[in-house]
């Protein structure tokens, strides 16, 4: 993790290793908190991402809900070109 913000700005170093430690703490808990509500296991990286979200909504007060939401939205979409991943 140390290696790969070498060149990133310390207040972005710092949100994202909380970030990065806060989701591999609470991941089980996070975790449980949205699986029930898919109906179809979703990709890796897609869970990790809501993993990610979740940690930020409940246990960080950085970000707003609605950036959080908005920018999940998003990775999601460029991390699959299939729309359908996306409605759950």
């Amino acid at each position: 993790l140390r290696k790969a913000l070498k060149n990133i700005e310390e207040p972005d170093k710092i949100f994202v290793t909380s970030l990065v430690y806060g989701t591999m703490q609470h991941q089980l808990s996070v975790r449980y908190q949205w699986e029930y509500l898919t109906e179809k296991r979703l990709p890796e990286d897609i869970s990790i991402l809501l993993d990610m979200s979740f940690v930020q909504l409940y246990h960080m007060d950085k970000i707003p809900e609605f950036a959080l939401v908005n920018e999940a939205v998003d990775i999601a979409s460029k991390l699959h070109h299939h729309p359908e991943i996306l409605d759950g």
